[in-house]
């Protein structure tokens, strides 16, 4: 899949031992107020180790809000 220009992930690329969490940051940019956005995020092994090849995805939804008093 393609990734999108309004998307940011921090950091890019995460290592994580095993039974460690996995904390990112999703940024997503160019939310007009009021707008709602779902995109699918999805991480997956750097190499696969032996039979196993782990993908897991997310579905994130983000919402700007409006001013105050608008």
């Amino acid at each position: 899949s393609e990734a999108s220009p309004d998307l940011a992930i921090l950091p890019a690329l995460v290592t994580v031992k095993p039974g460690g969490q996995r904390r990112v940051v999703v940024i997503l940019r160019n939310l007009a107020p009021g707008e709602s956005r779902t995109t699918r995020v999805c991480a997956q092994l750097a190499k696969q180790e032996g039979m196993i090849h782990a993908r897991v995805c997310s579905n994130l939804s983000a919402r700007r809000l409006k001013p105050r008093g608008a």
